[in-house]
């Protein structure tokens, strides 16, 4: 196990992570600024929080993971459920979370699969609020029903993170469970291709009741490496979404390495080479607070 720079657990990922790092900063600023004018409760939920700290294969450049960055947002959330089942990352999580949690409520549950504790963590929250949930998995270990327990919240917005390896498992006879438990219904998975399996996931999101469902993918050297999938019913946060998607998915991997390092404070030269992220952060967040501002935004 990797240790970070503050003594504890950090997860090793690969550049292209980097992405849903921006994404997650242009959005979740304005987001969460809206929400406060509509909602006394706003609630974000990470079912695969990790340890809150991730490093950068290759590197030594460590940078926050999505609790973090969700807990650093401005005006951020009321309310914040993660969950994690590995106990070292979840206790990780619990000590770096904790100088965030000063004017709201920051709950981390006991080290558990997140399919598992999905229905409890639900059932706690009260009707009038809106959810926010995040749902990055490693892998495929995003069950369908526990998409279909989030999504029963009246006020909900899902980023679903679905891996390629998802269509790899459907061209093989040895793993046409897997296939099953992700998509929630059992068929001849080798029949379907990439498109097909991606569009017949994002129909049955819909048919969850999101008015929405977008695919946004998230790309490496070789293609696609996984698809995050916006659901909503908000048509403005699929025009914020999909703009700011194009503009990281056009940063190529030397690009991302660059603002990795610039970001971990390892390099001190690249001013008129390329954007800090919290400068394109403050003028995205001017831009979407006019854009989110039409009435009856998020349902």
């Amino acid at each position: 196990m990797r240790i970070g720079n503050d003594g504890l657990p950090v997860i090793p990922v690969k550049v292209h992570s980097y992405r849903k790092t921006l994404l997650l900063r242009y959005y979740i600023n304005p987001l969460t600024l809206i929400l406060s004018k509509r909602f006394t409760r706003t609630c974000y939920i990470d079912g695969f929080s990790g340890p809150g700290r991730v490093l950068f294969k290759g590197t030594l450049f460590e940078l926050d993971g999505s609790p973090l960055i969700a807990l650093k947002a401005k005006p951020g959330f009321t309310d914040y459920v993660f969950c994690e089942k590995d106990r070292r990352f979840r206790n990780a999580l619990e000590l770096r979370a904790d100088a965030y949690t000063v004017n709201r409520n920051v709950t981390v549950w006991p080290a558990q699969d997140f399919n598992q504790v999905a229905p409890s963590i639900i059932k706690r929250i009260p009707t009038g609020w809106h959810v926010f949930a995040f749902l990055d998995p490693f892998g495929l270990e995003l069950n369908w029903t526990t998409v279909e327990t989030v999504s029963s919240v009246p006020h909900r917005e899902l980023i679903i993170n679905i891996s390629a390896g998802l269509f790899r498992c459907a061209s093989s006879s040895h793993t046409q469970d897997t296939v099953d438990r992700v998509m929630g219904m059992h068929d001849d998975w080798s029949l379907y291709d990439s498109k097909e399996l991606l569009a017949l996931y994002k129909t049955n999101v819909g048919a969850l009741g999101f008015e929405h469902v977008r695919d946004y993918p998230v790309r490496g050297n070789r293609g696609p490496i996984y698809y995050l999938i916006l659901a909503t019913n908000s048509p403005t946060a699929v025009k914020i979404v999909g703009q700011r998607m194009s503009e990281v998915n056009l940063t190529g991997v030397t690009h991302l390495q660059l603002m990795v390092e610039r970001e971990a404070g390892r390099l001190s030269t690249l001013d008129d080479f390329i954007e800090t992220p919290q400068t394109k952060l403050d003028a995205f967040t001017a831009q979407s607070e006019s854009e989110l501002r039409p009435p009856h935004l998020h349902q």
